[in-house]
């Protein structure tokens, strides 16, 4: 393999890797495995730190539609990297990010760049804690590959094990759907409402949303949408689709911050 490498020369070897990048930003979810995974692949292609963290960004700035695969590239780059030189040439990348969120002056572009990237390691280790099941007298390994302190990961295991080290899509399709009508009034299984009282309420769907100010991130490419509170109704409503890869609402998740 390492033979046929060498006869493709660098410049077919930096596009076989940008191609295998690009996929691997769509289709992988982060996971301790997975970054091991392509640290190994970099170890295969002999890549310097300070080429790999180049190639990260001509991918991204290649591609600045596509958020949350720059999202989870920066996230890869940031905890294969060692080298503070390599680190630092993916600040293109953080800026990027930065720049496709709007500043309300609540937070900042970069602020939310950070929350979201914490988001995807905690999230990615309570996927990891549930996976590995019941059988666990410690903590699950990954959480250093994650770029987690022990506290952190020592907090999300407790939670994964009081929960039964149920998987969220295991949670998702145990829990009894709610159903609502068409003014969002929760609403039994025979339709009839839950609070009656609601039913007098005359105010316009828009101006009465419910409030989560939530993370939502997709299961299937892992775009990362930010719902403020308040505008879940009008922003993240039934009929919502990803923008990334068109997956439904239910292909979503919650991500805690």
């Amino acid at each position: 393999y390492s033979k046929k490498l060498m006869f493709l020369g660098p410049k077919k070897t930096d596009a076989m890797i940008k191609r295998y990048l690009e996929f691997y930003a769509k289709k992988k979810t982060v996971s301790p495995q997975a970054i091991s995974s392509l640290s190994y692949v970099f170890s295969i292609y002999k890549l310097t730190e300070e080429r790999a963290a180049e190639i990260f960004c001509e991918i991204c700035l290649s591609m600045p539609e596509k958020v949350a695969s720059a999202g989870k590239l920066l996230f890869f780059g940031q905890h294969i990297l060692k080298s503070p030189e390599a680190k630092a040439k993916l600040q293109p990348v953080l800026d990027l990010l930065a720049s496709s969120y709007s500043d309300e002056g609540v937070i900042s572009g970069a602020e939310i760049v950070a929350k979201s990237q914490l988001a995807m390691g905690e999230a990615a280790y309570r996927a990891a804690v549930a996976a590995s099941g019941k059988d666990q007298a410690s903590l699950t390994i990954g959480w250093e590959v994650l770029g987690l302190d022990e506290e952190t990961a020592t907090k999300i295991f407790g939670e994964v094990a009081g929960g039964g080290f149920i998987t969220q899509v295991q949670a998702k399709y145990a829990a009894k759907q709610q159903k609502y009508d068409s003014k969002g009034s929760k609403v039994h299984e025979d339709g009839k409402l839950e609070n009656p009282e609601e039913d007098g309420d005359e105010e316009d769907d828009d101006s009465m949303p419910s409030a989560s100010g939530n993370v939502q991130e997709c299961t299937e490419c892992g775009y990362t949408l930010f719902v403020a509170e308040g505008r879940d109704f009008k922003f993240f409503n039934a009929g919502f689709s990803c923008p990334e890869c068109g997956a439904a609402k239910d292909k979503f998740k919650s991500v805690e911050m």
